[in-house]
């Protein structure tokens, strides 16, 4: 299963508030650009009517009063469509994080010995944190921003087709540079929330061992190792700021080139009398709104491929197999009282390494008993 049918697994739960929030933004880009076609109206009216009097004026009364309404009704669907969306979100990366948390408290001792506690920690907290974001900012963005682009395409194409060839034309060319560029910073961005868990890590052991590091004098040793963990974060989040910073900038200047041109071949058009000037002012507006879903896709890019580079290792860890598992026939035992007996006992975290060999002892009841070792000293309850 792909990354993106599993998160949207935690998604189907809340499809009704999912709908109605999709409904609601549907609504919002209908009303958005619906807002163009009454500013055309009014663009036209002040050209060629305003001059007949009377009759001009109560036109532009009517078309002014439609923009309000307009602009109410968007207002009400871009709650709905905030509010909804976001409560999907929240709720489905609530249940990501704690699934996570219940896989991870499944494991055995095994695990837990194999990897590092602050990788862990990183996964549960940074990464959540950042599928959070893109949930929320990111795919919900993409979702809305790309409606609003393709409506505003389909617009444009209706009001003049062969003004709008260039833009179709440069369209293509924009998606590859932005499909490169997505593998790159997706590679950088699991690279980044990599360095991130070293950091968590070095962090929690010499934090949570602080006397013995004070103990034995070795205060520099841990920043050393500290700093040699955050610099290595520092090189991968600025290739990733690197990538970014160039994206942006190229598909700006790449769309920069097609209103330009088509700028110019409107007001040629003008010239010719193919297109009335009210036709052109609109076009243009209709342009450097379209812009926006551009420019908004570019950036809104990056965090979706950080976005899919955490889900790798939150569902890396929820898909590690469970070594120790309750039999489906297994009893609950209450009240159990009586000694404890080791026979021979013998443990091992790793195979081939025991770190208890033929035990022999016998706790009775009320009695605690140590086993003292090199890591420290653990207590059993019994």
């Amino acid at each position: 299963m792909s990354i993106i049918k599993r998160v949207l697994t935690y998604v189907k739960p809340y499809k009704g508030r999912l709908a109605a929030g999709i409904v609601s933004m549907l609504l919002h880009s209908f009303f958005t650009l619906f807002f163009f076609n009454v500013f055309h109206n009014l663009i036209n009216t002040i050209i060629e009517e305003i001059s007949t009097g009377e009759k001009g004026l109560e036109s532009l009364s009517w078309i002014a009063l439609s923009m309000i309404i307009v602009y109410f009704l968007k207002g009400i669907t871009n709650y709905g469509q905030t509010y909804l969306t976001s409560y999907v979100a929240q709720k489905a990366v609530r249940d990501i994080r704690a699934d996570l948390y219940a896989h991870l408290q499944s494991l055995s001792l095994s695990f837990y010995n194999k990897n590092r506690t602050g990788e862990m920690i990183s996964r549960l907290t940074n990464d959540v944190g950042i599928l959070e974001n893109a949930i929320v900012n990111g795919a919900i963005g993409v979702f809305y921003q790309s409606i609003v682009l393709i409506a505003g395409i389909f617009y444009l194409v209706y009001l003049n087709a062969r003004l709008s060839l260039l833009l179709l034309v440069m369209l293509p060319v924009i998606t590859v540079i932005m499909k490169n560029f997505n593998i790159k910073i997706r590679q950088v961005s699991r690279r980044v929330q990599i360095k991130i868990a070293d950091i968590s890590d070095v962090i929690q052991e010499t934090l949570s061992a602080v006397r013995v590091v004070k103990s034995f004098g070795r205060e520099e040793y841990e920043y050393e190792r500290f700093q040699v963990e955050n610099e290595e974060n520092f090189r991968a989040r600025v290739k990733n700021a690197q990538y970014d910073a160039i994206l942006s900038p190229a598909i700006e200047f790449l769309a920069a080139i097609a209103f330009t041109a088509i700028l110019w071949y409107g007001g040629y058009e003008v010239y010719q009398g193919r297109m009335n000037p009210a036709a052109l002012i609109t076009y243009f507006t209709i342009l450097l709104a379209i812009a926006q879903p551009l420019r908004s896709l570019s950036k809104l890019s990056t965090t979706i491929q950080q976005a899919l580079a955490a889900s790798e290792r939150i569902f890396e860890t929820i898909d590690i197999n469970v070594h120790i598992e309750e039999k489906e026939d297994a009893e609950v035992l209450a009240d159990v009282k009586g000694k404890v007996n080791f026979k021979n006992v013998s443990f091992a975290y790793k195979e081939g390494e025991e770190v208890l060999k033929d035990i022999n002892l016998e706790v009775k009841p009320g009695e605690v008993v140590a086993l003292v070792g090199p890591a420290g000293q653990e207590k059993l309850p019994w």
